[in-house]
């Protein structure tokens, strides 16, 4: 929703959160994939549906991701991520 999130912020949630017990399975539909060099960018949809105390709750985003390739491995340089509504 517009907020950018730190690794201080990220391990924060991380804290807050490691007391709940959560089931999650993710869905990706991929637009693309493009690679040029050391760098490339995919855009997706994402559907995770979470169960939390035996109530499921689906999610969606639109994300985008580009990865750069260091020493052989790809890493994630920057994922951008929009939630969808759930009507």
């Amino acid at each position: 929703n517009g907020e950018i999130w730190n690794m201080e912020k990220e391990a924060d949630n991380y804290k807050k959160n490691v007391h709940r017990v959560l089931g999650r399975k993710d869905y990706f539909d991929f637009n693309f994939v493009r690679i040029f060099g050391n760098t490339a960018y995919t855009v997706y949809n994402l559907k995770s549906d979470i169960t939390e105390d035996g109530k499921l709750i689906t999610k969606h985003w639109n994300e985008s991701v580009i990865f750069r390739k260091v020493h052989d491995k790809w890493k994630i340089a920057l994922i951008h991520s929009t939630p969808i509504a759930v009507k």
